[in-house]
């Protein structure tokens, strides 16, 4: 049965009434006083049988957490799956693109190299839009041109 909460209010409780779990409705069970000697006899059987399905109560919403739990726990578990397989495809994304830069740096580089050699020598421009005069080399990627 439901018991007074606080003694100067009129407000009731009980451990299964609880909302949106109608299944435990169902162990709500009417107290009884006795009145005589055979109701005081069944009254510890009733008390008996009633832990019991107070027990069987408790015992199925905890297995019911249980299963909840589980549950959860396996959608966590596909999620940090996804979430890995994101992280090693933005891993090797990130070591592609780091190739990628290295190399347009690297040419960078050269046509800077290529530029300066130009302002420095203007002979070395000059060989290389007219190819006829093949006799001149650069030496060794330095500013020094050289005639065979």
């Amino acid at each position: 049965g439901f018991r007074k909460i606080d003694a100067d209010h009129w407000e009731f409780a009980n451990e299964n009434f609880i909302r949106g779990q109608k299944h435990l409705l169902k162990n709500i069970r009417r107290r009884k006083h006795p009145h005589g000697a055979d109701q005081q006899k069944a009254l510890p059987q009733k008390d008996n049988r009633g832990d019991e399905q107070s027990q069987e109560a408790t015992n199925h919403s905890l297995w019911k957490e249980v299963e909840n739990l589980k549950s959860d726990r396996n959608s966590l578990t596909q999620e940090l799956v996804k979430h890995k397989q994101r992280l090693e495809s933005s891993e090797s994304k990130l070591l592609l693109l780091s190739d990628r830069l290295e190399g347009m740096e690297k040419h960078q580089q050269q046509m800077l190299s290529f530029l300066v050699m130009v302002v420095q020598c203007p002979g070395f421009l000059a060989q290389l839009l007219h190819p006829k005069e093949n006799n001149w080399r650069l030496a060794d990627a330095g500013n020094v041109l050289y005639q065979d």
